[in-house]
C-alpha cells in the first residue's frame, strides 16, 4: 500500500495561512499607519515636498498639512518637537516662542494671560511670572516701572495711586514714613510744600490742607478758626513788635508772628485761624490768624 506523503502537504498549508494571514495583517497595520486618510494627490503633495508616506502620516496625525510640515522643518523643527508645541501647526508662534528661550508649557502659561513672546521675556527678565506680570500690567505699569516699584515693597494697586500723581517709588516712601497717604501728599505737593512744612501744617490744620485767600474774606471770621490758608498782605498798623493788622483784598486781618517780627509785606505765606480780634478802627470782628510759615514758598 501506498502511503501519501501528507506531512509536507500539511506544512504547505500551515506556512500558506501564516503567510496569508500575516501580509494581510501588514497591510492592515501599513494601512493604518502609514496612509490613513491620505489621498493619492495629498500623497503626491507630500512627495513633492520630500516627505515618506509614512512622515506624511505622522505629520498628518499631528495636524499639518504638507505645506505646514515643509515650514516646520525649515525652521528647524523635528516632528517631535512640532507636536510638544501643539499649536495647530503655528509654526511662526512656536519659532517666536522658541527663539526667546521658552519652552511649550512656559509658552502657554504666558499665553493664558494674554502675553505674546515678544513682551513676555521683559517680564521674565524682571522676576515676573506671569500672574503677576498681568496684575501690573493691569495697572497700566511696564515691565522697569513693576521692578521699581515692586522692589520698594509696592503692590501694583498701591503703586498706581501714587503713580497717578507722578510721585517716583522714592518718594512715595518719605510721604508714607511722614503719615501721607497719595491723595494727601498730592494735595501738599502740588501747593509747593515740602514733606516737613505739609507734616508741620497738617497737625495744627483743622482742614489738613491749604485752602484760597478767599476764603479768609469771604468766610464768618469766627469759623475761620483751625483752618489754614495762604496769605499775602501789607501792614497798616503795628501793634507789637511780633503782632501787626495787615490789609488783604480789601479786608483787615491780625496776624501773630510767634517771635519773628512783622514786616510791612507778607507774601505767598501760611496762617491759621486762631480766634477773633475786635479792632475798633475797622468796628467790627476779624479773624485773628498765626502765621505758620512766614518765607514766601
Amino acid at each position: 500500500m501506498i502511503k501519501c506523503k501528507i506531512v509536507p502537504y500539511y506544512i504547505a498549508a500551515i506556512l500558506f495561512s501564516i503567510i496569508f494571514i500575516g501580509c494581510t495583517e501588514i497591510r492592515k497595520l501599513l494601512k493604518i499607519n502609514s496612509s490613513e486618510d491620505i489621498t493619492s494627490h495629498e500623497e503626491q503633495g507630500w512627495k513633492n515636498l520630500g516627505f515618506t508616506p509614512e512622515e506624511a502620516y505622522q505629520w498628518k496625525k499631528v495636524g499639518c498639512k504638507a505645506w505646514e510640515a515643509s515650514l516646520w522643518k525649515e525652521a528647524g523643527f523635528t516632528l517631535e518637537e512640532a507636536s510638544q508645541w501643539d499649536a495647530n501647526c503655528n509654526v511662526k508662534r512656536a519659532q517666536g516662542w522658541k527663539e526667546k528661550g521658552f519652552t511649550p508649557n512656559e509658552a502657554s502659561y504666558w499665553e493664558q494671560y494674554f502675553f505674546d513672546w515678544n513682551e513676555s521675556p521683559q517680564w521674565k527678565g524682571k522676576g515676573f511670572d506671569p500672574e503677576k506680570a498681568a496684575q501690573w500690567r493691569k495697572c497700566d505699569f511696564l515691565p522697569d516701572d513693576s521692578a521699581k516699584w515692586k522692589g520698594k515693597g509696592f503692590d501694583p494697586e498701591k503703586a498706581a495711586r501714587w503713580k497717578k500723581y507722578d510721585f517716583k517709588p522714592e518718594d512715595s516712601i518719605r510721604w508714607l514714613k511722614a503719615g501721607f497717604e497719595s491723595d494727601q501728599a498730592n494735595i501738599w505737593h502740588l501747593q509747593g510744600f515740602t514733606i516737613s512744612q505739609a507734616t508741620k501744617l497738617n497737625k495744627t490744620c483743622k482742614n489738613e490742607f491749604v485752602e484760597e485767600s478767599i476764603g479768609l474774606s469771604f468766610d464768618n471770621p469766627y469759623d475761620v478758626q483751625g483752618r489754614c490758608f495762604e496769605f499775602s498782605g501789607k501792614r497798616v498798623k503795628v501793634f507789637e513788635r511780633t503782632r501787626a493788622l495787615y490789609l488783604s483784598d480789601n479786608n483787615f486781618f491780625y496776624l501773630d508772628f510767634g517771635t519773628f517780627s512783622a514786616p510791612l509785606y507778607i507774601s505767598n505765606s501760611i496762617v491759621r485761624g486762631i480766634g477773633t480780634y475786635k479792632d475798633v478802627s475797622t468796628s467790627g470782628i476779624i479773624p485773628k490768624l498765626l502765621v505758620m510759615i512766614p518765607i514766601s514758598k
